[in-house]
Order: structure tokens, then sequence, then C-alpha cells
């Protein structure tokens, strides 16, 4: 219980940094505000997890759904940031071949699966495109 006073600051940050998030997509309604808004978001929900979810579900769950959080945000702050992202055409082909596998390796590796295979399937699209390259 005491371990939740220590969070507590973190979430309570990142709830108004997301509030400042909400205030500016209402007046700027563009691709990369609305991508920093879910980055922050994802950012609370992964603060919120790691203070609440002690609680409620396991440790395992809560590393895989931390690593996959950090992962996916990390992933929709780069996306961002660029230029690629403002062709609407592109948007959600992009956003799903670069987050999908990201969070797929964080939640495997979250709950510890070592098998080689699996990182090694996930990264085929990506050697398939270089060699056509």
């Amino acid at each position: 219980m005491v371990e939740i006073l220590y969070k507590l600051p973190a979430v309570i940050v990142l709830a108004s940094v997301v509030a400042t998030f909400v205030s500016l997509y209402r007046n700027n309604r563009s691709p990369h505000t609305r991508l920093w808004l879910a980055a922050w978001i994802v950012m609370l929900l992964r603060s919120s997890a790691q203070a609440f979810g002690p609680i409620f579900i396991s440790e395992r769950a809560i590393n895989a759904f931390d690593l996959a959080a950090l992962e996916f945000s990390g992933m929709l702050f780069f996306l961002s940031g660029t230029k690629i992202y403002e062709v609407a055409r592109l948007r959600a082909p992009l956003l799903l071949t670069l987050t999908v596998p990201a969070i797929l390796y964080a939640v495997l590796f979250g709950y510890s699966v070592e098998t080689r295979w699996i990182y090694l399937d996930m990264a085929r699209p990506l050697r398939s495109r270089l060699l056509l390259d």
C-alpha cells in the first residue's frame, strides 16, 4: 500500500499532461497532436498499471504491459515527427507495420518467452524488404 503512494505523483503529473494535450487537441486537430495525445495516454496507463496493477494482476502481466506501453508510446512519438505520416493513406499501414511487431516483441519479452523462431519470424518482413531493395 505504501508503494502506491510513491508512484502516485507520477500518475498525477501524467494525468495533468494528458489534460493539457486534450486541451491542445481541441484547438489543433492535426494528426501529430493526435499522436502526441495518444502517446501520453499510453504513458498514463503505463504509470497507472505500475501503481495499481499489483493489486489486480500478476507481475509478469505488469512487466509485459509496461514494456509494450513504452514501445508503443515511443513509436507514436517517433511517428509524430515523420513527414510520411502526413500522407493520409500511409498512416494506418505505417502505424501497423511499426507498432504491431514492437508490441508483440514487448509482450513476449515481458512474459519471458525465449523461443527464437518467434522473434525471427517477426523480423521476416524486414528481411524480405531488405532483400527486395
